[in-house]
């Protein structure tokens, strides 16, 4: 049966195994990053956005306060 291995890089485009240096490198790795971070930034404001809604809900300003603290934290660390 021999290799099994199949290079898929040419067919989706993978730009891992291919750059060429340091700069493509680092190019790579900060796009990736950003998409990681966007993904991170998202998930916080939805919970954010639910406890802003979960304390009006309740009148607990508290914790309108925690989840108002929680979206301002996102976009700044963003």
């Amino acid at each position: 049966m021999g290799n099994l291995a199949v290079d898929i890089g040419d067919s989706f485009g993978s730009p891992f195994g291919k750059t060429a240096g340091l700069g493509q490198l680092v190019s790579v790795v900060i796009s990736n990053a950003l998409i990681v971070a966007g993904i991170i930034l998202l998930f916080l404001l939805v919970l954010g956005g639910i406890g802003i809604i979960a304390g009006a809900g309740n009148d607990n300003p508290e914790q309108a306060a925690k989840g108002k603290q929680a979206v301002t934290a996102a976009v700044i660390g963003f």
